[in-house]
């Protein structure tokens, strides 16, 4: 679907005008570079209206929260509909991606022989919940593990084989219920082929749940043709929404699925069929609202303003932006051109990866690991024997406190698969030089890692 429309400003350090932005920190501060990549910010536009609604919550409480939410919940769902190609019924929003993967996790009923397959890149919090079902259930886990690089033919034929396996090495007593991936991976920032990934779970009779926190702004998204059986997605990383916005999709023939949102609420509709329902505390949408949506419209009290952001949000891209297709287009090249300057300032390389149709990229940075994750620092046998070595822990946590402290920026490394790597992000208010500084910074800190920086006082 082309979305582009003509751009009222350009991209590039003159959009930070646009934005909130602390004037002295310079322009790799946060939101720029990957910073956005993991909480995202949104523009002074979207504060006024963010301001407005809270403003009239607070004015007159009851009035607003009983009577007059229901109105901008429902342009809300509607701007994320039309937004992700989906239908109306099936789109509703919860606070982040963590806890629409922990409503699917928790709502689901497991049997002995149940398996949730992961990958190798879920990310932390959606593999602890994983980790807590196996726990409290007889559901078990299997991890599919694939090493870089790897092409998409390679991935999607062990993905397949895993879920195959479980089932066949276990003579048919195990089978794979539900799978959990991503659409962009957080830690590397990988676009992984989920539209086919959801496909195989379709012909092998499993569940998929997609973790698309990186998802809407970042790529396109047609979820009533892919048709996934449920996907979460952030909107406060990159579609200029202010924390905490998350949509949550369950097309009709899974809703029965999720009885209880997170916390239970209002909604729930007991299996004790003599047991009377309660009476949610404020009206449906007049469009004869289904139990899901209902349940998900008030499940206690919070203050929803920033749901109610989504169709400024989506005006502003679409009318001082140009639309969905230019900023994809501009963020993904700008951060594929600006990771080669990173990669070729360090010396190194870009992560190969399955697709390039993404906002995020990966710099392998100068610090080479034992097998034990360490790092053997170029220092003088005088330094103390403690001193000699540091983990990759120690590396990032060093890395992204000096990243701030001296130049009022942040970029997130992470170890991965033996090696250190630096995440990059492209974004409307960036330019190519930003790039240029960032290659800098980072070989100036790695060298003095490699000298023994971290650990000193």
């Amino acid at each position: 679907m082309t979305t582009e429309t003509k751009q009222t400003k350009s991209f590039g350090h003159t959009m930070r005008d646009e934005f909130l932005f602390d004037e002295k920190w310079t322009n790799l501060n946060h939101g720029k570079l990957p910073y956005v990549g993991s909480y995202g910010t949104y523009p002074k536009s979207v504060r006024k209206v963010f301001l407005d609604y809270q403003l009239a919550q607070e004015s007159q409480p009851d009035n607003f929260v009983r009577f007059n939410s229901t109105a901008p919940l429902l342009r809300a769902r509607q701007a994320i509909a039309d937004l992700v190609q989906a239908p109306l019924e099936t789109v509703t929003f919860v606070q982040n991606a963590s806890t629409g993967t922990n409503i699917v996790l928790r709502n689901l009923e497991w049997e002995e022989g149940d398996v949730i397959l992961t990958c190798e890149t879920i990310y932390g919090a959606a593999n602890k919940t994983v980790q807590y079902i196996c726990e409290t259930t007889p559901a078990e886990t299997v991890h599919y593990v694939f090493n870089q690089p790897m092409t998409e033919s390679d991935l999607l034929s062990g993905f397949r084989k895993k879920i195959q396996d479980v089932s066949s090495e276990s003579g048919g007593k195990r089978r794979v219920k539900l799978a959990v991936f991503d659409s962009i991976s957080s830690m590397p920032g990988v676009r992984w082929p989920w539209e086919k990934l959801v496909g195989i779970c379709k012909e092998e009779g499993v569940l998929s749940c997609v973790d698309g926190a990186h998802g809407i702004g970042a790529i396109e998204l047609k979820l009533g043709e892919v048709d996934p059986d449920f996907f979460v997605s952030n909107c406060h990383k990159w579609l200029y929404v202010p924390k905490s916005v998350a949509m949550f999709y369950v097309p009709v023939r899974n809703q029965h699925l999720i009885r209880s949102t997170l916390p239970t609420s209002f909604g729930l509709v007991p299996k004790d069929t003599s047991i009377k329902p309660t009476i949610v505390p404020r009206p449906d949408s007049g469009l004869g609202d289904s139990a899901y949506i209902s349940n998900f419209a008030y499940y206690g009290t919070l203050d929803n303003s920033a749901i109610y952001c989504v169709p400024e949000a989506v005006r502003f891209r679409k009318e001082v932006c140009g639309g969905e297709d230019k900023i994809r287009r501009y963020c993904r090249e700008l951060v594929w051109e600006g990771s080669e300057i990173v990669a070729s300032t360090l010396g190194t390389r870009m992560m190969d990866v399955p697709s390039q149709d993404s906002p995020m990229a990966n710099v392998l940075l100068p610090l080479a690991l034992t097998s034990e994750g360490k790092l053997v620092l170029d220092v003088k046998a005088s330094v103390e024997p403690n001193k000699a070595e540091v983990s990759s822990a120690q590396i990032v946590d060093w890395l992204g406190r000096t990243m701030v402290e001296r130049y009022d920026t942040f970029m997130a490394t992470m170890e991965y698969q033996g090696s250190m790597w630096v995440r990059l992000s492209g974004q409307i208010y960036l330019e190519r030089e930003d790039f240029v500084k960032a290659g800098e910074i980072l070989k100036t800190l790695c060298g003095e890692v490699r000298a023994g920086a971290v650990g000193r006082v």
